[in-house]
């Protein structure tokens, strides 16, 4: 069990700004510089490393299901310990296994084991650039911050029913888009899904379904077009979360000398 001072400083790190990430990499850099010197790597990797590391745990502290158990320094070493002894286990000619992004995709189905998913994740984030800052803050709400509908109805001033629309127009618009591009989600006119299945869609990317809604997922998910939606959703999960690291990437310091 931590202290109530650790939890609250992480506390603060789930909407953290430029001077906050960029402190955190000098704080550090000299640990993960002489962790990664010593074994067989640059400087150059440390860092690197190190904006890796820092953008993992960050996106992490962001969710609702993260529970503090150690103090930020704890955590992000660790985390850098691990990616460097996995890298030189994959130098070594160790066999990469796949890592599978979320239970989500764990759904048996040839058709997502053979699909790009980090190309996908690439072309999702830039249709999403083109995007008005107003669409794109409401999906960024939802699929960064982890907010609910009913805390978006709120946020917008609008009823959670239209809230839940206007999430089903923006994400039916955005498949469309990458249906154009050839990808391998969207492929049946998505247009008549009902507000409620956006909804389980969602609560079953996030792990927060009822034993009263199990019964209806399981019937809903047996529908090769509701596959395709809940995957397209993840999708659209981790292209916020690439878009945040590398946002966490680009404001983490390089001022080696100020640690």
């Amino acid at each position: 069990m931590i202290n109530k001072t650790t939890s609250m400083n992480i506390e603060n790190l789930k909407n953290v700004n430029p001077d906050q990430v960029s402190a955190l990499f000098n704080q550090h850099f000299k640990n993960i510089e002489t962790l990664v010197t010593l074994n067989k790597g640059s400087s150059e990797d440390a860092s690197e490393l190190l904006k890796d590391s820092l953008a993992l745990f960050l996106y992490n502290v962001k969710s609702p299901f993260f529970i503090p158990e150690a103090d930020s320094k704890t955590y992000i070493e660790s985390i850098a310990a691990d990616k460097w002894a996995f890298h030189i286990f994959e130098k070594a000619g160790v066999k990469k296994l796949r890592v599978v992004p979320s239970k989500v995709i764990e759904i048996e189905d040839e058709r997502l084991l053979e699909f790009d998913f980090d190309s996908s994740i690439e072309q999702c984030a830039n249709l999403l650039s083109k995007w008005s800052n107003e669409d794109f803050k409401f999906l960024e709400e939802r699929y960064l911050n982890f907010k609910s509908f009913e805390e978006l109805a709120t946020l917008n001033g609008v009823s959670q029913e239209g809230t839940i629309k206007r999430m089903q127009s923006l994400l039916t618009t955005l498949m469309k888009q990458c249906d154009e591009l050839e990808r391998a989600v969207a492929k049946e006119d998505v247009s008549s899904t009902s507000f409620e299945e956006v909804v389980l869609i969602d609560k079953f990317n996030m792990d927060q379904v009822s034993d009263g809604e199990e019964e209806r997922l399981n019937e809903l998910i047996k529908s090769s077009t509701f596959k395709k939606e809940l995957y397209f959703v993840e999708s659209v999960i981790q292209t916020f979360r690439y878009i945040y690291i590398h946002r966490i990437k680009e404001w983490s310091g390089t001022n080696k000398e100020a640690s």
